[in-house]
């Protein structure tokens, strides 16, 4: 999930799914951030459930958007970079949000 309270008090949430998010102010995205500083097509976030070791990771990658991306305050740039569950990320000039990642697994659920 993506959860922000940048916009609401009772914040806002999007689920992740495993394979590719878009994220933008574009309608079309998977997360639609609907914020000035926020590009069209804005970042990109990449799920994988890992075979060996069994575990849930996660990518981002900025889409070339005017604002930029962070992690934690740090700017992305070009490059893509491996999140972690709890991480802070920030899309366009005060979008925040937290990702949390849920392992099934790894909190002993199953189905």
């Amino acid at each position: 999930f993506l959860y922000s309270i940048s916009r609401t008090e009772i914040g806002e949430y999007w689920p992740l799914y495993i394979g590719q998010n878009t994220i933008g102010s574009s309608s079309k995205n998977d997360v639609y951030l609907k914020e000035a500083t926020v590009s069209q097509d804005h970042a990109l976030i990449v799920i994988r459930k890992m075979k060996n070791p069994e575990k849930v990771i996660a990518s981002i990658s900025d889409a070339r958007s005017t604002n930029g991306t962070m992690i934690n305050g740090v700017s992305l740039g070009f490059v893509t970079e491996e999140c972690k569950n709890g991480d802070v990320l920030t899309f366009g000039e005060n979008y925040q949000c937290m990702l949390i990642l849920i392992d099934t697994k790894e909190v002993g659920l199953s189905l």
